[in-house]
């Protein structure tokens, strides 16, 4: 069995900043006073279960933050609503919205106020589209290509893409909107990181027998990276720990191909090499 593994694995810069974030804030607050976040800070259930277990609590409701409390946000960005409610309960916010997601933010709102339509390609229910729509009033969220048929678009149109959305998808979308409106302004805010992983995928899954790639079903990121592996090597298997490698998938024989989603850490991946490694040299 040959194993290789990605360039692009472990935790990307904004989850890294944002787990420091929170394990500082513990160590400075939680003797004085209760640590909660709102939502997973990442999509990742190790990370969070270590967390919790280092006294920070998850909650799903700002209602169940007590006042002069300390509230942690999450990497994918929070709702508007949340900031001002926060603010009549005297909660201390700490922002670990990861920095790409706030430049998208930036990028949004300067554009609806130049008078464009904002057309965002994204997850309709997941935290980092919902946080972004908060703020803005002209838009809409397209989640497949064959959803822009019902819309009737006019005027000046901008396509921004949620953080971690697939380019080549992305660039579907942008062909179908400027066959009406040729004049759509595209602004690829796709993360550095996210697009390096996706050209990553894409070529150890044309060149490996099988794929392996590593995070939670939660992770939108990830997600992406089994789509666009699967699209080019049917032999890719999803996994979120070493647990769950079923001997009969993998052979003494094959080349297998290891990469992992942005908020997994480096250790679950270095678990399914030892655990691969240890079922084929019996």
């Amino acid at each position: 069995m040959k194993i290789t593994l990605a360039k692009h694995t472990g935790f990307c810069f904004g989850v890294r900043k944002a787990i420091e974030k929170a394990y500082q804030t513990l160590k400075e607050h939680k003797r004085k006073k209760s640590v909660f976040m709102l939502g997973e800070i990442v999509h990742n259930e190790k990370v969070i279960n270590e967390l919790k277990k280092e006294g920070l609590e998850l909650v799903s409701s700002l209602k169940e933050v007590p006042s002069h409390s300390i509230l942690i946000l999450k990497a994918h960005g929070t709702e508007k609503e949340i900031y001002e409610e926060s603010q009549g309960k005297d909660i201390k916010l700490i922002d670990a919205t990861c920095p790409m997601v706030k430049e998208i933010h930036r990028k949004a709102l300067y554009l609806e106020k130049k008078g464009h339509k904002i057309v965002i390609f994204g997850d309709k229910n997941h935290a980092e589209i919902k946080a972004l729509i908060s703020y803005l009033k002209d838009f809409i969220v397209i989640e497949k290509k064959k959803e822009l048929k019902d819309k009737e678009l006019s005027g000046k149109i901008a396509l921004l893409l949620q953080s971690t959305q697939s380019l080549e998808e992305s660039l579907e979308i942008l062909k179908i909107l400027k066959k009406t409106n040729p004049q759509t302004l595209f602004i690829n805010t796709i993360c550095p990181d996210a697009q390096a992983r996706q050209k990553e995928v894409i070529k150890l899954s044309k060149n490996n027998d099988k794929v392996i790639v590593v995070g939670s079903k939660k992770s939108a990121n990830t997600k992406r990276l089994y789509k666009l592996s699967k699209k080019y090597n049917k032999n890719t298997y999803w996994l979120n720990r070493a647990e769950s490698i079923k001997k009969n998938n993998f052979g003494k024989e094959d080349r297998i191909a290891i990469i992992s989603g942005a908020s997994t850490p480096k250790e679950t991946v270095e678990k399914i090499i030892k655990r691969l490694k240890k079922l084929y040299s019996e």
